[in-house]
């Protein structure tokens, strides 16, 4: 007997991590992932066996850091951002941890942002007169 479409419908989102090749995380632990291949392919596009080993010391490194910081992201943003992640072909360490910074700071307060208006007299015009050497 076929699967109404509503239980269908529950069933995918704790499908689609295997879909993809990805190991799905428990609450408190960061998913596992097969970086091999995405640096592969990124050693092969920019040239050497040094670029691979270099791409898997980085995912590495990004793997050990959001073993670390996990628990601190909201479920709601891990769960987005190991999607995102592993949507577009081969996941990577560094795309999930990217997005989960990315999330978090995209909700800070505006008080709590570093970002502000330019002062008066730093714009652009003044800079590339200075550029010119007036």
């Amino acid at each position: 007997m076929p699967m109404p479409i509503m239980s269908s419908l529950l069933v995918l989102p704790l499908a689609a991590p295997f879909a993809f090749g990805v190991a799905a995380p428990g609450p408190d632990h960061s998913p596992s992932f097969d970086v091999t291949p995405s640096c592969r392919a990124a050693a092969e596009a920019s040239g050497g066996h040094d670029r691979l080993e270099g791409c898997l010391a980085s995912e590495r490194g990004a793997r050990d850091q959001l073993a670390k910081e996990w628990s601190q992201f909201p479920a709601a943003s891990r769960s987005l951002c190991i999607r995102s992640a592993s949507g577009g072909g081969e996941p990577t360490y560094t795309e999930l941890l990217t997005c989960l910074e990315m999330d978090r700071d995209a909700k800070l307060a505006p008080a709590d942002r570093k970002v502000g208006p330019a002062p008066i007299g730093t714009g652009l015009k003044p800079a590339v007169e200075r550029a010119r050497g007036h």
